[in-house]
């Protein structure tokens, strides 16, 4: 089936879809050109021409376009830049106009780009006029550099010899759709919750997860990252992805930055990891909000080890004590990402979800997580200080050791937990454990 033009528009509109969350989930696409527009000139390449009842911006491209001319890089990069500046710039003041129309956006669009006197002021002078001149092709050059993040063509309307940054404008136009759809700006950061010791990597952008939860958690996904920790931060923390996991199990090699376990987003909180919600109908609408997501760290080898396991088979012990997470295969209970109904997909890859439950019912070894427990206390004491330092080395031994008797403790219920540092115990739950100690 060959690909029409309009239809390769759409990446373009679910990259701004993701970035202002006030576009709905899909445009209306028309391949509809050549056309005669009115008045006569030029047949244009694509079009923005309205957003509808339902919410839906409708755009257009011509069904040749772009033409044979020039070589395909640069036909790709034409097409880019078109589609950029038509759903980013133009599609985003119909947006604006849409939810707020009694807003002069023009002129709010004026005083972002530091321009003299007034866009209307502007659009006067433009006689004879010339398109790049024409205060309203602004919007498509520059919300089309915000939506790139960067210019992919020079800037082509006259800009008072005011160049745009388009990481700022980027920023601007987020303000700009706060201040037409109040409802969408975040909500203030809230500390994480969080059922097991963990190294607080958040927050996310709010693409990436949706605060709160639909329905109670009564499953666990398991995932591999076919990479290693600093990729997946790194991917999470990008507001295209819209893609995140609760937790994530580190592999443990040597100068880590990250703890054993690391959290993106809060138990209280929806992270986006296995599908479902409005990125697939075909997959449960409520499998992320019902689930807590795990990601194991493989190094891209597909390598698991046994301290991860001991890690997985803690987590899965405090799922079933918090919410009552059944230690049995399936949903409710524990699966494989790729056991998800309407899922396709290897991961876990070769990690053994039945080995993490054999593990959780069988009882962690307090024998070998003292053992453990000792070897990080000789490696604390023999490691040089000044080679902590250079490898990020940010959390004093106290907090360490305290996270491993958490371990002990949750695991094997062999140590009583100090909360407070002031030397209570507390069998049910504890608070945030990067509280230093008394």
């Amino acid at each position: 089936m060959t690909t029409t033009a309009g239809e390769q528009m759409r990446p373009y509109y679910h990259m701004a879809a993701a970035l202002y969350p006030m576009y709905a989930p899909e445009p209306a696409i028309d391949d509809d050109f050549p056309y005669n527009p009115p008045g006569g000139g030029d047949t244009p390449d694509a079009i923005t021409r309205d957003v509808d009842a339902t919410h839906k911006l409708h755009i257009c491209c011509r069904f040749d376009y772009p033409s044979a001319a020039g070589d395909p890089a640069w036909r790709a990069l034409e097409m880019e830049n078109t589609f950029e500046h038509e759903i980013g710039g133009h599609g985003f003041k119909m947006y604006l106009q849409h939810y707020a129309p009694a807003t002069d956006w023009n002129e709010r669009l004026w005083q972002l780009r530091g321009f003299p006197g007034t866009y209307a002021q502007a659009t006067a002078a433009n006689v004879p006029y010339r398109w790049d001149h024409d205060p309203n092709e602004v919007w498509g050059e520059t919300g089309g550099a915000a939506l790139a993040g960067r210019w992919t063509k020079p800037e082509k309307t006259f800009n008072y010899n005011i160049p745009a940054d388009p990481l700022a404008m980027r920023a601007g136009f987020v303000e700009m759709m706060y201040a037409a759809r109040p409802d969408l700006r975040p909500l203030p950061p809230v500390p994480p919750i969080h059922s097991v010791p963990a190294m607080w990597l958040g927050p996310i952008p709010t693409s990436n997860y949706r605060r709160g939860r639909r329905v109670p958690i009564d499953a666990v996904v398991w995932h591999h990252m076919a990479g290693f920790m600093a990729g997946a931060d790194i991917r999470f923390h990008d507001a295209l992805a819209m893609v995140s996991a609760t937790y994530g199990v580190s592999h443990g090699t040597p100068g880590s930055l990250y703890d054993p376990i690391v959290q993106w987003v809060s138990e209280a909180d929806t992270a986006y990891h296995a599908g479902g919600d409005a990125f697939n109908p075909a997959i449960d609408p409520f499998i992320n909000d019902r689930s807590i997501g795990v990601e194991l760290e493989d190094l891209a080898a597909d390598d698991f080890t046994d301290e991860q396991y001991e890690l997985c088979a803690m987590i899965a012990l405090a799922m079933n004590a918090v919410y009552g997470v059944p230690l049995v295969r399936g949903i409710p209970g524990h699966v494989g990402h790729g056991e998800v109904p309407g899922v396709a997909t290897a991961c876990p890859g070769s990690f053994s979800v039945d080995r993490v439950l054999a593990t959780a019912v069988g009882g962690l070894d307090p024998m070998i997580t003292e053992a453990r427990l000792r070897e990080i206390i000789r490696q604390e004491a023999t490691e040089p200080l000044e080679a902590k330092l250079n490898a990020g080395f940010g959390i004093v031994l106290t907090q360490k050791l305290r996270r491993v008797a958490r371990y002990l403790g949750r695991g094997a219920g062999v140590l009583p937990r100090d909360p407070a540092g002031v030397g209570g115990t507390d069998t049910v739950g504890y608070q945030d454990d990067n509280t230093p100690l008394a």
